[in-house]
């Protein structure tokens, strides 16, 4: 194992990682308390007799709110775990004891005796039953015995003195991650810190390890704009030996200050998912109650949307404080009314999310400035004393030469045309073809846009080695709004398209002008969804852009809803990235220097990147079936000639171009039964057969394949456990921590085992796990050191206004960037070059406290394990070029949050079609 010991010394950069080692020597007195077995049988009958459609492997019909409101209404730091029918619940609810403090069984009593009777009402029951008088007298006795049981001298407490961690640093048992991260939160409850020289205090807020500091306000115009800083801790390790980590995630949370106006017609407020409004107690602590819009069928037939507060909630409140909310459409329309914290009224505050277009933005920017986060941190440590001392700042190890490096980088020498020509033959390889048909569809009006679309197309890509040509194709009326809601408006656009257009014999790339009517009208009323599969059934992938606004409309949008003009920058800005996509969806990556790869240990190496994706229920489907959890694909990646190819089972045994992988993901996820089987076999199949087909495919060769995965608890627990830090703390290492003799691959047995392992040394296969920042919390953040001034006061003054006059603004803090591959024990951390942007220029010289409304953007860092290297490889050199795959797609100035065939595996998600 070695490192480029020249290269971090030249470097000489450093980055401090928001993270922190526990003692070792804790020990806890930890209470646990079971959950009464009485109502979890009975329970599990209700689910079987009236929710037919619930697969009991899963969890029961929303126990989940069970957990919510003891997370929100217990004042002491406390874990809960789902309930699932086959759940062990012996330890279902922890906390940590002080002095003669124990769990509220009252409390829990009557939050689970109140969610009985709202989850099963007598009308449900009623209506289950159907008219027999037998069966609802079984239903109400069912639920008469699980009240019974909720009863508070039901709920078995357990004492435990527990050892938190070995001597090592790894978690001595299954609780130990609940019961630190609980200790961890109790000496944060309400704590004062000081964030750059004002004090705030921390206030719980009903959601796991998470934290708000007392909102401050900004003042802007006649709004005042609320905000907090949001700090959530959680334990993780680290392989190869599980060692624990603290990891804190910091972030701010803006608030709604003021709506647009309260006419009647802005009483339909949209609400694109349920806003977690943040009410605050007597005993000063925000609790979380949903804002949902709810469908009833009116006397008319069509349905009335109107806004509740989540029933569960609202219904304790009225108990437990003794007062009554308001509706929750006067708190939407007049937030202003309840965001102070004054004697006798209540402070209710609305998280503010992107797409809200009935209130005013908040004046408040986002992000998190690194002297936000070395403020904290520092805050922290201090705070954490006795539990856990800081991770040293961590040194730069990336090697001297960078063997991912796109051309772009060296396009100052090379005139317009020799970049172009670079381009185009890139896209030649990609495609196997010397010609691209593209078509441009729109309506009269956009003549001008498609104008500068295609001149924006045939700039960036010339024609020396591939012709390109360009068909304009007049929407007419295949862009309305659909005339219906649901399903059967849907078909009619669909049907519609696949009638006009003719079946493409190659797959087509199709820029489309479409007006996004979610800005205006729900968006069951937009047609996008419908146009992507009628265009996708036509063979025809598609891109997206909104056309120009006219003058009356610009002018509309700045004095009615206070949008920013629709300017030259951003028009060419927009055109730019919609070019850029649809050369995506056709497999295009910018093209590389492939010099640098030239008798080095990257030459003709493949990067195969595995993802998975989820929540696979078809639209379309009337019957109720358990599908499967996942669906694996493996984008495989030449990444000197650039060439996309994706396998997946699902789709048959054969290696598929992008473009047509695309289209067959979105033509499968619309036929229901082939859906459910197909996927049934590519989850059978699993990683094991991937691994084989790899190894055969080239072994003989000569090239080298680098398997990408993302290590989240998904892929960990259901596809590919031999990857996670469990898994891993069980190999035997044959040489160093990256070379195990065997990995497991299968999913374990019905008892937990694992099954045989596969042995891939001197096979072609490295492996190389990615977990990307901000993942629940498993990778931390991190702020770099300051930058230095000259000791002579004279220069010092000279370099301070030079910087500022740069930064158009006086400068607070200044750090430097730190772009690079970072190694803290066997682990590495990857973090991109940043671009010269106002937002990441602000995070180095910039507060949240003195410049509230500035934007701030840090480059995410990625954890990056080698699971498997071979024998000769410099794990630094391989996580490098891992790093470089990040600089690999073309709309993107900066390097992208997944390496390249990870992110072109995600995006397929665009073509598949489920709930």
């Amino acid at each position: 194992m070695t490192t480029n010991r020249s290269a971090e010394k030249k470097s000489g950069r450093t980055i401090q990682p928001l993270c922190f080692t526990p003692d070792t020597e804790l020990q806890e007195t930890i209470c646990t308390m079971s959950f009464p077995e009485g109502i979890k049988n009975e329970l599990v009958e209700l689910n079987r007799c009236i929710y037919r459609d619930v697969n009991p492997k899963f969890q029961l019909r929303n126990t989940y709110m069970i957990r919510s409101a003891i997370l929100n209404w217990m004042d002491a730091a406390v874990e809960v775990k789902n309930l699932k029918r086959d759940s062990d619940d012996s330890r279902w609810l922890v906390m940590i004891k002080h002095g003669e403090q124990s769990v509220d069984r009252e409390l829990i009593s009557r939050i689970i005796v109140t969610w009985l009777y709202d989850n099963y009402p007598r009308s449900l029951l009623e209506k289950c039953a159907n008219g027999d008088a037998v069966m609802l007298a079984k239903l109400q006795e069912m639920r008469s015995r699980a009240i019974s049981c909720a009863a508070p001298e039901n709920f078995e407490i357990l004492e435990t003195v527990l050892k938190l961690f070995d001597k090592e640093g790894v978690p001595a048992n299954g609780l130990t991650f609940t019961a630190y991260k609980l200790l961890v939160a109790d000496r944060l409850l309400g704590c004062e810190m000081e964030i750059n020289g004002k004090v705030r205090r921390l206030l719980q807020t009903g959601r796991d390890g998470e934290f708000i500091t007392e909102p401050d306000f900004c003042r802007h115009g006649n709004t005042d704009n609320p905000y907090s800083y949001v700090i959530k801790i959680s334990l993780q390790t680290i392989p190869p030996q599980r060692h624990a980590l603290l990891i804190v995630t910091i972030s701010t949370r803006r608030f709604i200050g003021r709506a647009f106006d309260s006419t009647a017609a802005l009483k339909k407020v949209y609400l694109p998912n349920s806003i977690n409004a943040h009410i605050r107690m007597k005993n000063d602590k925000f609790r979380l109650f949903g804002i949902h819009v709810k469908g009833e069928k009116g006397p008319n037939g069509k349905k009335i949307y109107t806004h509740k507060w989540d029933d569960l909630n609202s219904q304790l409140y009225q108990d437990l404080e003794d007062r009554a909310l308001p509706e929750p459409l006067e708190v939407l329309i007049h937030p202003e009314n309840y965001i102070k914290n004054d004697p006798g009224k209540m402070q209710i505050l609305l998280p503010y999310m992107n797409g809200y277009s009935w209130c005013v933005p908040p004046a408040v920017g986002t992000g998190i400035a690194f002297a936000d986060r070395s403020s904290i941190f520092s805050e922290l440590t201090e705070k954490f004393k006795g539990l856990a001392e800081p991770v040293n700042k961590i040194p730069c190890c990336t090697p001297s030469r960078i063997a991912v490096k796109p051309c772009i980088s060296s396009e100052k020498g090379w005139s317009k045309d020799e970049v172009s020509a670079f381009r185009s033959e890139r896209l030649s390889r990609c495609l196997d073809s010397d010609t691209l048909t593209v078509e441009l569809w729109g309506h009269d009006a956009d003549k001008e846009l498609l104008d500068d679309i295609e001149k924006t197309l045939r700039d960036y890509l010339g024609d020396e080695y591939v012709s390109i040509n360009v068909e304009r194709r007049d929407l007419a009326g295949l862009s309305d709004s659909l005339t219906g809601s649901g399903r059967e408006s849907e078909d009619e656009r669909i049907r519609l398209i696949t009638e006009t257009i003719r079946k493409a014999k190659r797959v087509v790339p199709c820029l489309v002008v479409l007006q996004d009517y979610r800005e205006t009208e729900t968006s069951d009323r937009d047609p996008k969804m419908g146009m992507r599969k009628g265009f996708m059934l036509t063979n025809r992938v598609t891109q997206f852009i909104k056309p120009d606004e006219s003058a009356e409309e610009r002018e509309s949008t700045i004095h009615k809803k206070k949008k920013l003009r629709d300017t030259d920058e951003n028009r060419k800005t927009r055109i730019k990235q919609s070019v850029m996509d649809i050369l995506r969806q056709m497999g295009y990556t910018v093209p590389i220097e492939s010099k640098n790869l030239k008798n080095t240990d990257f030459e003709n190496t493949i990067a195969v990147g595995v993802y998975l994706f989820t929540n696979l229920k078809p639209e379309k489907t009337d019957y109720h079936k358990t599908y499967p959890e996942y669906l694996p694909v493996y984008v495989a990646m030449d990444i000197e000639s650039g060439r996309i190819e994706v396998t997946c089972k699902a789709l048959g045994d054969d290696m598929l171009s992008y473009p047509e992988a695309l289209i067959r993901l979105g033509e499968l996820s619309i036929q229901p039964d082939q859906f459910y089987d197909r996927t049934l076999t590519a989850v059978d199949k699993g990683i094991k057969v991937e691994l084989a087909e790899l190894i055969s495919r080239y072994q003989a060769s000569g090239k080298k394949v680098v398997v990408l995965a993302v290590g989240d608890k998904h892929v960990r627990n259901n596809f590919w456990p031999g990857i996670s830090d469990t898994a891993i703390a069980s190999y035997h290492f044959a040489r160093s921590p990256y070379m195990p003799e065997t990995i497991d691959l299968d999913r374990r047995t019905s008892d937990g085992k694992p099954k045989p392992g596969m042995e891939l040394l001197g096979t072609p296969i490295r492996i190389i796990r990615i977990r990307p920042n901000g993942m629940n919390g498993e990778v931390p953040d991190f702020y770099t050191r300051h930058k230095s001034f000259s000791k002579n006061p004279e220069t010092r003054e000279n370099q301070k206004l030079k910087r500022e006059k740069h930064q158009k603004g006086p400068i607070e803090n200044e750090y430097s960037s730190a772009s690079g591959i970072y190694r803290y024990q066997d682990i590495f951390y990857g973090i991109t070059k940043r671009p010269k942007s106002t937002e990441y220029l602000n995070a180095e010289s910039k507060n949240r406290s003195t410049a509230p409304g500035s934007s701030f953007d840090i480059m995410e860092m990625l954890e990056l394990y080698p699971v498997q290297l071979q024998e000769g490889d410099d794990p630094a050199k391989w996580v490098d070029y891992v790093q470089g795959l990040r600089y690999m797609m073309a709309q993107y100035s900066r390097g992208t949050n997944l390496p390249a065939p990870l992110h072109l595996g995600r995006l397929m998600r665009e073509y598949l079609f489920v709930k």
